[in-house]
C-alpha cells in the first residue's frame, strides 16, 4: 500500500551527506514533498537510483518507494516556493590547523537567493562552532531577504549510523532559533513528524549542546584510554579495573577503553574549541590528544610484536581486519578510522599491508594504501592479523579461526584491538596473541552476542588478561626464544 502524502508543507535539503540523507528519507516517509540538493553529480545519480554512498539500513528501500514521488534529488533548487530549507552540508576541520571550515555552509546559503522569502523557515543541521548561526549566518540572511524579521533556527542532528532512521524520529529534537518567531516555527515543523523537542533560549544554547553532547562522550573514552595505560603499566587487565568500578556501583559508569573515531568525535571537539581559543588548560583538548594518539601506540605495538616474534616487520606481511571506524552497528563510514593513523605512524616499517572489511569497498581500501582482500587469502601467509573493529562477521570467526591460522606464516601475532577473542583459544591455536586494552566502545553488545570462547565479566570470576604488552603463549616461548 502506498503511503500517504502530506505535500501541503515543502522542505528543501541541502547536502546530501549522511545527515541531509537520512533526514531527507525521513521526511519523504512522514509524507512530506522533499527536494534534496547536492552538488555532487555522481552522488546525486546514486540517489535517485536508490544507491546511496553510505551503508545506513532502511535508505535504499525509502528511495525505491519514494523517489520522483515525493522525493527527488537534484544539483540546485527549483522555482517552486518553500516551506523551509534545511541545511546539511558538511563542515570539517582542517587536517592540519584544526579550525572549521564553513565555507560550504556558506555557500550553500547563499546559493538560497532567489528562492526563498521572510516566510520560509531556514534550519541549521549542519555542526558548527558556537555563535555561527548568528554572527556569521544571519546577516547574510537579513541582506538577502533585505528584513530583520527572518525565520532561522539551529536543530543540531544527533543520530548514529545504523539507527538514524529512527533516531530522527525518537531522539529529542533541539530547537533554537534567533527569535521567538524562529523557534516556533522550527518546533512547529519537527513537531510533524518528530515525538519530542526540546525548545532553547537561543541558537548558541542549541550549538553548545550539540558539541557538548560529542566532546563529554569523547572526554569520557580519553579517561578509559588512560586509564588502560595504568592498568598496562601495573599488569593489571583494563576490563577488570572496569568490571570492578562499575559493578553494582550505583555511580557513573567507567566506560571501556577503545578507539574513538566517526565524523562527529574525531571532529566535534575542534569546533568547541575553535569558539573558545583562550580556554588553556583544555579538558576537551587533551582528551582529544589523548585519543588521537591510541592508534599510533597500537602501530608502535605491531612494530614491537613482530619483533618479539623474531620477525622482521618490513618483511612482513599484515592484514588488517576493520577499516570503517567501527563494527557495531554495521556502517561504512570511515571517517576517524583507526587504520589511518596507523599507517602514517609505522606503515613506512611494515612490508606487505592488507586490509579487509565487511562494509567498506575495495576501491576506498586502496585509497588508502592498502590491498583490499578476503579474509581466507588475508591470513594466508600472514605474519600478523590486527582486529581495528568488531563487526560481528568478525565475532563469528571463532569455529574458522584454527583453518585460518593454520594458512599464517607462524608464529603469527594475533591482535585482538576489541577483545572478540579469549586467550585460551589462542593458545590452542598456538598464537601470540595481544588483548589489546582497546576494547568495546559501544554498550549494546548483549550476552548473547559474544563468541563463546570470549570470557565475560561474571562475578566470582577474575578475567585475567594484560594490556597492549606482547604476550606470547608458553606453546610459541620456546621457539621464540
Amino acid at each position: 500500500m502506498q503511503p500517504r502524502l502530506n505535500t501541503d508543507f515543502r522542505v528543501a535539503v541541502v547536502g546530501l551527506g549522511y545527515v541531509g540523507l537520512t533526514l531527507s528519507c525521513v521526511l519523504a516517509r512522514e509524507g512530506f514533498l522533499v527536494h534534496g540538493i547536492d552538488v555532487d553529480p555522481e552522488l546525486i545519480r546514486g540517489i535517485r537510483e536508490a544507491r546511496p554512498r553510505f551503508h545506513e539500513p532502511g535508505i535504499p528501500e525509502i528511495l525505491a518507494t519514494h523517489m520522483e514521488r515525493n522525493l527527488f534529488a537534484g544539483e540546485k533548487l527549483g522555482q517552486s516556493s518553500l516551506d523551509a530549507v534545511v541545511l546539511a552540508v558538511s563542515t570539517p576541520v582542517d587536517d592540519v590547523t584544526r579550525r572549521p571550515r564553513l565555507g560550504h555552509l556558506i555557500a550553500a546559503v547563499e546559493g538560497l537567493a532567489g528562492h526563498i522569502t521572510s516566510d520560509t523557515l531556514i534550519i541549521v543541521r549542519s555542526t558548527v562552532p558556537v555563535g555561527t548561526t548568528t554572527r556569521i549566518l544571519q546577516p547574510i540572511l537579513r541582506d538577502m531577504l533585505r528584513t530583520n524579521d527572518i525565520l532561522l533556527a539551529f536543530c543540531p542532528e544527533r543520530t548514529i549510523q545504523g539507527q538514524a532512521l529512527r533516531e530522527v524520529k525518537n531522539l529529542p529534537q533541539l530547537v533554537g532559533g534567533v527569535n521567538a518567531r524562529s523557534t516556533e516555527a522550527a518546533r512547529a515543523f519537527f513537531e510533524r513528524f518528530c515525538g519530542r523537542v526540546v525548545t532553547l533560549s537561543s541558537p548558541e544554547a542549541a550549538e553548545l549542546t550539540k558539541l557538548v553532547n560529542n566532546a563529554h562522550t569523547d572526554v569520557l573514552y580519553a579517561f578509559a584510554n588512560e586509564m588502560a595505560g595504568y592498568a598496562e603499566r601495573h599488569g593489571v587487565d583494563p576490563r577488570e579495573v572496569v568490571h570492578g568500578a562499575n559493578f553494582e556501583y550505583p555511580r557513573p559508569d567507567v566506560a571501556h577503553p577503545g578507539f574513538v573515531g566517526g565524523g562527529c568525535l574525531s571532529k566535534d571537539p575542534y569546533l568547541l574549541l575553535d569558539a573558545t581559543p583562550d580556554s588553556e588548560p583544555s579538558l576537551v583538548r587533551n582528551a582529544r590528544r589523548i585519543n588521537e594518539e591510541l592508534p599510533r601506540r597500537v602501530g608502535r605495538r605491531i612494530v614491537e610484536g613482530l619483533l618479539s616474534l623474531g620477525k622482521n616487520p618490513s618483511n612482513s606481511r599484515v592484514l588488517f581486519c576493520g577499516v570503517a571506524y567501527k563494527g557495531t552497528p554495521p556502517t561504512d563510514d570511515t571517517r576517524g578510522n583507526p587504520l589511518e593513523p596507523i599507517l602514517e605512524a609505522v606503515g613506512h616499517r611494515l612490508g606487505e599491508k592488507l586490509a579487509h572489511d565487511f562494509q567498506v569497498s575495495d576501491a576506498r581500501i586502496r585509497a588508502m594504501g592498502v590491498e583490499p582482500t578476503s579474509l581466507s587469502e588475508g591470513f594466508e601467509s600472514a605474519d600478523a592479523v590486527v582486529f581495528l573493529n568488531n563487526h560481528r562477521g568478525y565475532r563469528e570467526l571463532a569455529a574458522s579461526l584454527p583453518v585460518l591460522a593454520a594458512k599464517s606464516h607462524a608464529p603469527l601475532l594475533f591482535m585482538d584491538c576489541w577483545r572478540i577473542f579469549d586467550t585460551p583459544l589462542a593458545g590452542a591455536l598456538g598464537m601470540a596473541i595481544e588483548q589489546g586494552t582497546v576494547g568495546p566502545t559501544d554498550f549494546s553488545l548483549s550476552e548473547a552476542d559474544a563468541p563463546p570462547l570470549l570470557v565475560r565479566d561474571i562475578p566470582g570470576i577474575v578475567y585475567q588478561s594484560i594490556g597492549l604488552a606482547p604476550c606470547i603463549t608458553s606453546s610459541l616461548a620456546a621457539r621464540v626464544s
